[in-house]
């Protein structure tokens, strides 16, 4: 594996006056069996006693990025991320292919000790975050042409974090419901005909079932 860098530093200040470090695969060398980390955070803690308390609740972190921002009385600050992950291609870079792209990515590997961890949270954000905004969302995913996957079941409220039954997909607890969507008599003769499919057609008051071949009503 080869890494270059280019030779003069006006070149790595780019348009915006920000310092850049390069790197370059030279062509002919590519990289197998390794992983690239162009910024290296990786780290080892050996607990060889028990742990237990934190202040801030952080409890044990291997990458912590704590911070605090004040925004002063009468002022606005735009947007505010505290962790951001992104992609920008660079117009020299055409004609290339990336086959996953992960923008952020989690897992946990067992390199051969025992280690019992009580629950893995892929992502978790924490209870009362939400009365700080007039808005919150735990997971806003606003891009129009993504797919949303899930290997498992779903749960909805209802106190446990998991299903009663592992044959259930979608599970509502607590006092929800579930809603199905509102559409008029004209919308839904106009969706296609996908067996399961359900609405309620707001003209007739009445909710609808799709066998396949055409609406059928409730009951």
């Amino acid at each position: 594996m080869t890494f270059s860098t280019t030779s003069s530093l006006p070149t790595l200040v780019d348009s915006g006056n920000v310092i850049r470090p390069i790197f370059e695969v030279k062509a002919g060398s590519p990289i197998t069996g390794t992983d690239v980390l162009m910024s290296n955070l990786a780290g080892f803690m050996d607990l060889k006693d028990n742990f237990s308390g934190s202040p801030l609740g952080l409890g044990v972190a291997s990458v912590g990025f704590v911070s605090q921002v004040a925004v002063a009385s009468g002022k606005t600050a735009s947007n505010v991320s505290m962790l951001t992950a992104g992609l920008a291609v660079d117009a020299t870079s055409a004609g290339g292919t990336v086959t996953d792209l992960h923008l952020i990515r989690g897992f946990a590997a067992n390199f051969g000790g025992s280690l019992n961890i009580g629950t893995i949270y892929g992502l978790q954000i924490e209870s009362g975050i939400s009365a700080l905004a007039t808005t919150a969302f735990g997971i806003s995913v606003e891009d129009t042409g993504a797919e949303n996957y899930l290997a498992k079941s779903l749960k909805i409220d209802g106190g446990s974090k998991v299903v009663s039954d592992s044959t259930i997909g979608l599970e509502i607890g607590g006092t929800k419901s579930f809603r199905l969507a509102q559409l008029t008599t004209a919308q839904r003769n106009a969706l296609p005909n996908v067996t399961g499919t359900m609405v309620y057609d707001s003209d007739t008051g009445k909710a609808y079932l799709n066998d396949g071949a055409g609406w059928h009503q409730f009951g």
